[in-house]
C-alpha cells in the first residue's frame, strides 16, 4: 500500500523538521520560492536570509506585546521604534495587523498567558534538540556549553533582565560583578568601563544553523524526500477543486503551511482569518578579536537582545525588530536600514576596533500576538490544511516541537 503524500510548503527549518519526522510514514514533497542553498545565496525566509547561526534557549523569543510597545509599533525606527514604513503607505493588512498588536498590549492578562504558551513552547523545542542532539550525528551544537552567557549596558538591566529570565527558565543564574570568562576577553574592557557589572547565564545552545539546514536537506534527499525549488505557490494549493495541485506534484494527501511572509501568501492565509506579517532583523559579520563563546548582548530598542556566535575568523552578529509588513525583500530592506545603522552603532559599542565584513536582512514571520499559528483547515474540496507558520523570532527553537505536533496532526487527518 503507497504511503499517503504530503506536501510540505516551505523548506525552511520548520519544514525541514516537519520532513524529518514525518519521511518514514509519508511520501514527502518540500516546495520552496526560493532557490536550492546548496547552490544560492537567496534573500526569501527567515532560515537562508541571515547568516550561518541561530541560538536556541526557552526565553529565545517571548510575545513582543509588552505594554511599552503600544506606541513603539507605531514609532519610527529611526526613532528607537519598530515601524520601517511610513505611515501613509501602510497597506490595510499591514494597519490591520498594528492595530491587532496594540490591543494586545494593552491585554495584560492575555499577555501574560501567551507568555507562558510561548514558554512551554520553546521549552518543548529545547527538549526536542536534545534529542535530535542524541540521535543524529549531523545536529550539533556549536559548543557543548549549554550555558551562555547575557551582557547588558547597566547593572539596573542586567539586574531586570535577569530576573524576568530567571522566572522563565529556572537554570539562569546570576553572576553580578563578576568578570568574565576568557573566552570573551575582548568584551572584558567595555564592560570594566561600564564598572564590572558582571553577567547572568541561562540555558541555550548555539547552531550552524544553514549548515545544519543544508546537512537536514542532504539527510532528506537520500530518505527519498522530494524538493521543488524556485517554486511559487499559486492559489490553486488552496483553492482548487480538482485534487491536483501543480503538475510536478501529482496528487497529494495533505498540505503542510510552514512558509514564510510574501504579499501572496498573507493575501492566501486570510482566506482563513490568519493575520501574519513581517518583522525585519538585521544581521552583521564582523571581523572575531577573540570570542571563543556565543553570548548575548541587551540593547536598547528596537535591537533587543544582540546574538553574538563565533565562526572562525568572523563574529555573527543579529538583532533588531522593524515592522516591514509584507513588503518584498529587496523594498524592505531599505526600509529597514535605519534599524542595520542602530545595530552597527551598537555593535562599535563593545567592538570598537571591528571591521564589518558582511550585512544581512532577515524577515520573520510574525503573528500580532507573538503566538505562532497552529490550525487544520480544509480546501473546498476537503484537502486538509495544516497551518504551522508566524513563529516571530523562535522558529529555529520551536521547529522540532512543530513537527511533532504536525505528525500528530497528520495522524489523525490522514486515517
Amino acid at each position: 500500500m503507497a504511503k499517503p503524500h504530503v506536501t510540505i510548503i516551505g523548506a525552511g527549518i520548520t519544514g525541514l523538521t516537519v520532513a524529518l519526522y514525518a519521511r518514514k510514514d509519508y511520501a514527502i514533497t518540500i516546495v520552496d520560492a526560493g532557490p536550492d542553498p546548496r547552490k544560492h545565496t537567496h534573500t526569501q525566509g527567515a532560515t537562508y536570509s541571515g547568516m550561518d547561526a541561530r541560538h536556541i534557549s526557552v526565553t529565545e523569543t517571548t510575545p513582543w506585546t509588552y505594554e511599552h510597545r503600544h506606541d513603539l509599533i507605531v514609532k519610527n525606527v529611526r526613532d528607537g521604534g519598530w515601524m520601517c514604513i511610513p505611515e501613509s503607505q501602510l497597506s490595510r493588512t499591514e494597519q490591520q495587523w498594528i492595530n491587532k498588536f496594540q490591543v494586545h498590549t494593552k491585554d495584560r492578562e492575555g499577555h501574560e498567558l501567551t507568555t507562558q504558551a510561548v514558554i512551554a513552547y520553546n521549552t518543548a523545542g529545547v527538549n526536542e534538540w536534545k534529542s535530535l542532539v542524541a540521535n543524529y550525528d549531523f545536529i550539533k551544537p556549536i559548543a557543548n556549553s549549554t550555558y551562555m552567557p547575557m551582557l547588558s549596558r547597566s547593572r539596573d538591566v542586567l539586574r531586570e533582565e535577569f530576573a524576568f529570565d530567571s522566572s522563565l527558565d529556572e537554570n539562569s543564574v546570576l553572576h553580578e560583578g563578576s568578570e568574565l570568562p576568557s573566552s570573551l576577553s575582548p568584551l572584558r574592557t567595555h564592560l570594566t568601563e561600564l564598572g564590572n557589572i558582571g553577567y547572568y547565564t541561562s540555558y541555550c545552545m548555539a547552531f550552524y544553523s544553514r549548515t545544519l539546514c543544508i546537512k537536514l536537506i542532504e539527510f532528506l534527499e537520500a530518505e527519498g524526500v522530494k524538493f521543488s525549488w524556485s517554486t511559487n505557490v499559486s492559489d490553486e494549493i488552496i483553492e482548487e477543486q480538482e485534487h491536483k495541485l501543480l503538475e510536478d506534484f501529482g496528487d497529494t494527501d495533505a498540505i503542510v503551511w510552514c512558509a514564510g511572509v510574501t504579499p501572496h501568501s498573507s493575501q492566501l492565509l486570510s482566506k482563513y482569518g490568519i493575520l501574519i506579517q513581517g518583522v525585519m532583523g538585521c544581521w552583521l559579520s564582523i571581523d572575531n578579536p577573540g570570542v571563543n563563546e556565543a553570548c548575548k548582548i541587551y540593547g536598547p530598542e528596537p535591537l533587543n537582545y544582540i546574538n553574538i556566535t563565533p565562526s572562525g575568523n568572523q563574529l555573527l552578529l543579529s538583532g533588531g525588530y522593524g515592522f516591514v509588513g509584507t513588503r518584498p525583500h529587496s523594498e524592505a530592506k531599505i526600509l529597514a536600514q535605519p534599524l542595520m545603522d542602530a545595530l552597527i552603532e551598537e555593535v562599535k559599542r563593545w567592538f570598537p576596533d571591528c571591521k564589518i565584513t558582511d550585512q544581512a536582512f532577515c524577515i520573520r514571520p510574525s503573528t500580532p500576538s507573538g503566538l505562532p499559528v497552529f490550525a487544520t483547515h480544509k480546501t473546498n474540496n476537503n484537502l486538509p490544511v495544516i497551518i504551522a507558520a508566524g513563529h516571530a523570532a523562535g522558529g529555529f527553537t520551536q521547529a522540532p516541537a512543530t513537527a511533532g505536533r504536525v505528525l500528530d496532526e497528520l495522524q489523525k487527518v490522514l486515517v
